[in-house]
């Protein structure tokens, strides 16, 4: 599709996980089993500056079933994750915001020993159907992982 990806850089306050050339910015969200996929509340806050600064921000949410925990090699894993792709979800930032903040924030990660450190939204794939940009349930491009 064009887009640069982006490494986490901890030194930075914001970083999107891939841009294009024309200035926008998109940010993957991966949904599994549950079908559904989360935010962290601060992750949604810094979106926002950053959306209010004049930036162009989507999210991506892809939808796949493999099994993540089979796999201790990440090229194994990463290939497996392509084979077993669903569907992609594109949202636009202020809506996929709208919907998160409909939802009840809950703590999601306490394991760092703060309790609101974790918390977020969870969103079900349900509440994204108008955004599925690509369904791949019904076609099988690659071999089953």
């Amino acid at each position: 599709m064009g887009w640069v990806r982006h490494k986490t850089d901890c030194r930075c306050d914001y970083c999107p996980d891939l841009s294009d050339e024309a200035g926008h910015y998109v940010e993957t969200k991966a949904a599994g089993k549950t079908n559904q996929t989360f935010v962290y509340s601060g992750r949604l806050a810094k979106d926002r500056k950053f959306v209010d600064a004049g930036h162009r921000l989507t999210y991506a949410v892809l939808h796949h079933g493999c099994k993540t925990k089979r796999y201790d090699m990440r090229e194994e894993l990463r290939e497996a994750w392509l084979r077993s792709l669903r569907c992609l979800y594109l949202i636009p930032f202020d809506d996929f915001e709208a919907i998160t903040l409909s939802r009840e924030e809950k703590p999601l990660n306490s394991k760092y020993g703060n309790p609101t450190y974790g918390a977020g939204y969870r969103i079900p794939l349900s509440l994204l159907e108008k955004f599925k940009t690509l369904d791949l349930t019904r076609v099988q491009l690659w071999p089953k992982a």
